[in-house]
């Protein structure tokens, strides 16, 4: 799938922020499609955004106060991994209990890809367009334009329901909220064992010594999908394009793991990156987000990897923005 995506440099207040959505039952009632094992990946994409949509403030409104924010927190959390990790474009990132759901009016899903590493788990590749989406906890509004995401999603046959694992959000900001109340909400610590951190990181820096030696396909699912911020991406392994590397220093690593899913997010320095063999990418520090299955032989699989490198020059098809 390539996306063309409009690339406009903006200026936006700096705040830090918060959030955790309390406790809920598994009992909670959500879009249809995550209670039906047998839901399709394009129903699932179309509930979660369903499900977002049901957040924020009411349809017109810009600003999200903090009450709307922890109900949307709230609303959101029990249909999240206990695994769960967001990385949105912006550079935010969330787990599952500092979670603050994007602020959706509407929204519009095309051109999903669908790959099945397990039969309980789904990694979904499509692009949407939100108009008027906002970041509440950022006082951004969100570019109109079609942008990727790549989402992954587990059956959970305690709960009942189909989960969000990992997601990532490849949609830019093209104004600030100037009216945002700052939000300020409890926030709990990641609960990682050490054991569990280390193995996250170990696997993180395989993938990217593989990546600089030339070639990721040794640690790659067959059923991977992989998404870059240029637009560009794949859709199993045999996709995969080899491209190039020729370093990369890694660091704020942030690990969750649930049974045999483990999700690393971490920001990159690169040099001399090229996605997929075509696409030169910038050099500086960007976010990336890696979701691993371990398979029945007890080996660890990346099942998606999200690219938030931009490239390195913006590509002559797209028109920039007026001062």
């Amino acid at each position: 799938m390539s996306i063309k995506r409009v690339f406009v440099l903006v200026a936006v207040s700096s705040l830090l922020l918060t959030a955790c959505g309390s406790d809920t039952s598994n009992d909670a009632s959500g879009p249809v499609s995550f209670g039906d094992r047998s839901s399709s990946g394009e129903s699932l994409a179309n509930a979660w955004f369903e499900l977002l949509s049901l957040t924020g403030s009411s349809s017109g409104t810009v600003e999200v106060t903090a009450e709307d924010a922890a109900a949307g927190a709230a609303l959101v959390k029990p249909f999240l991994d206990p695994a769960f990790q967001l990385q949105r474009a912006t550079g935010q990132r969330y787990t599952r209990d500092n979670y603050i759901p994007s602020d959706i009016d509407e929204f519009e899903i095309s051109d999903v890809f669908v790959t099945e590493p397990r039969d309980d788990i789904k990694v979904l590749r499509y692009a949407i367009r939100t108009p008027g989406a906002t970041v509440p906890d950022a006082s951004m509004v969100m570019s109109d334009e079609l942008a990727p995401r790549l989402t992954v999603v587990r059956w959970d046959e305690e709960a009942g329901r189909w989960l969000i694992v990992s997601h990532a959000n490849f949609n830019t900001p093209v104004q600030a909220v100037c009216n945002q109340e700052t939000i300020e909400l409890d926030s709990a610590e990641v609960a990682t064992s050490n054991e569990d951190r280390e193995l996250g990181e170990k696997l993180a820096r395989t993938w990217f010594d593989l990546l600089i030696a030339g070639d990721g396909l040794p640690l790659l699912h067959p059923e991977a999908q992989g998404q870059s911020a240029a637009g560009t991406g794949y859709t199993t392994s045999a996709e995969y394009v080899k491209g190039q590397m020729k370093s990369a220093e890694l660091s704020d690593f942030v690990v969750t793991r649930d049974g045999d899913l483990i999700i690393v997010t971490l920001g990159v320095d690169t040099e001399g990156t090229v996605f997929a063999g075509s696409t030169e990418l910038g050099t500086q520090k960007n976010a990336r987000l890696l979701t691993f299955l371990q398979d029945d032989q007890g080996e660890w699989k990346l099942i998606a990897t999200a690219t938030f490198n931009p490239p390195a020059v913006v590509p002559a098809e797209v028109e920039c923005a007026a001062a």
